[in-house]
């Protein structure tokens, strides 16, 4: 419900500046860069998880309405887990180290997409899809690094963004793509939110 939801929305909100915005600025440009992060701490009965993304996205305009993005996004995944959920795993004969219990998960994705946009407007909907190659190394309770071969996969996603001055925009977005985790026969997907400015060259 929540994916349908966001979907529905940047339909909603392209449509709306669609027909309701005039046309901006008519600059020509060549290409745009965005640099987009985000930050936040959620919890659980067990475990605090700590996320930190950051990235850089190359637009390069193909006509009015059509963009290619090409990008890289790292994401830093800290879970610490409570001292309860230590203490059961302690009980149970395991032998872990001192201090807070932690794991961690390092994402790099790099991406291109096909951006549909009509990037004539003051406020700037889109939508976009295309591929996503994925690697992934983790650290266990001990600080012992796995790490996944790059994996080929899909995204998809919408962003809006807002005319600050005649060549910088603020931008926010929402991508999902396959997490690559599976269990009991379920799929799990990433969800990921970022702002950030674009600069108009």
């Amino acid at each position: 419900m929540r994916k349908l939801f966001v979907i529905h929305f940047f339909l909603f909100v392209s449509l709306y500046a669609f027909l309701l915005n005039r046309e901006a600025l008519g600059e020509a440009r060549y290409f745009s860069l965005t640099f987009n992060g985000n930050y936040e701490t959620t919890f659980s009965t067990t475990y605090k998880n700590t996320q930190f993304t950051w990235g850089l996205e190359l637009g390069i305009p193909l006509n009015r309405f059509f963009e290619l993005g090409i990008g890289k996004s790292f994401t830093q995944d800290i879970y610490e887990y409570s001292d309860d959920y230590k203490n059961s795993l302690i009980n149970k004969g395991l032998i872990l180290p001192s201090g807070t219990l932690k794991q961690e998960n390092d994402t790099s994705d790099t991406y291109i997409n096909l951006i549909v946009s009509p990037n004539w407007v003051y406020v700037n909907p889109s939508i976009s899809g295309g591929l996503l190659m994925r690697s992934v190394c983790s650290r266990d309770y001990f600080n012992d690094a796995t790490c996944q071969n790059q994996k080929l996969t899909w995204n998809l996603g919408g962003g809006l963004s807002f005319y600050i001055t005649e060549y910088l925009r603020f931008k926010v977005a929402y991508k999902i793509s396959p997490s690559g985790y599976r269990l009991n026969s379920k799929n799990y997907y990433d969800e990921r939110y970022t702002a950030g400015i674009t600069f108009l060259y």
